[in-house]
């Protein structure tokens, strides 16, 4: 992920982005968080994961890849690990852990839930609690 996220692919490479797939849910005038300019896979899951013969991974199957912002990544990849049974709290504890997430502003982060909430037709309002702080910020200094 950190290697994906890394990558500056350019408006040339012709790639969607996320504010482009999710425009139409976002809430008015929340789209500006989404924009970025990192190449996002938006759907890593074991599936899409393969070891090489000389046993470094890669990454497979880009049919929902875009440009947006990097710490959107840690979002969809903790999703997907909740959709796959994780404990939602677990998920959030463990997304704190990569620094582009820890920076991203709760509102950004909210923004991106929203929208995905939208998107799902409400199906999925676990996004607001995926995105929050996962622990009280008294427990921050201890």
């Amino acid at each position: 992920m950190d290697r994906i996220g890394r990558i500056r692919p350019g408006r040339s490479a012709g790639l969607p982005t996320l504010v482009g797939r999710l425009r139409d849910h976002a809430p008015p005038g929340r789209c500006g968080p989404l924009c970025g300019d990192r190449l996002l896979h938006t759907d890593l899951t074991a599936a899409n994961m393969i070891v090489r013969p000389d046993g470094r991974p890669a990454v497979v199957d880009w049919g929902q890849v875009a440009i947006g912002p990097r710490w959107a990544e840690v979002s969809f990849l903790g999703a997907n690990l909740v959709r796959a049974g994780e404990n939602l709290e677990e998920v959030r504890r463990w997304m704190w852990h990569f620094p582009e997430w820890r920076r991203t502003p709760y509102s950004a982060r909210r923004a991106l839930a929203e929208t995905l909430i939208a998107r799902s037709g409400g199906e999925a309002p676990w996004w607001l609690r995926l995105v929050d702080v996962p622990f009280r910020p008294d427990e921050v200094s201890r």
